[in-house]
């Protein structure tokens, strides 16, 4: 039970990402999504990972704390 509530948390996550990022034509940064969705930078990366849809979204080169933030916590998953 506890796996079919936890793939539903994921679907539901993803399905509103999806819906954000097309409200933007994808024309939006995960910290653009993070931040609507009231949801961390790292959740929305994983999520868009997962699903390829990072190439879809505006790079965030630019944003460099959140780069470090995504590539900090990737590092601590390989750990």
């Amino acid at each position: 039970m506890a796996q079919v509530t936890e793939r539903i948390r994921i679907n539901a996550r993803a399905f509103m990402i999806w819906r954000e990022a097309e409200a933007h034509n994808w024309d939006c940064t995960l910290g653009d999504i993070a931040d609507a969705l009231d949801e961390t930078i790292v959740a929305v990366a994983n999520t868009c990972r997962a699903r390829g849809w990072l190439t879809r979204l505006r790079s965030m080169k630019a944003d460099h704390s959140a780069h470090y933030l995504v590539e900090d916590h990737l590092g601590a998953e390989a750990a």
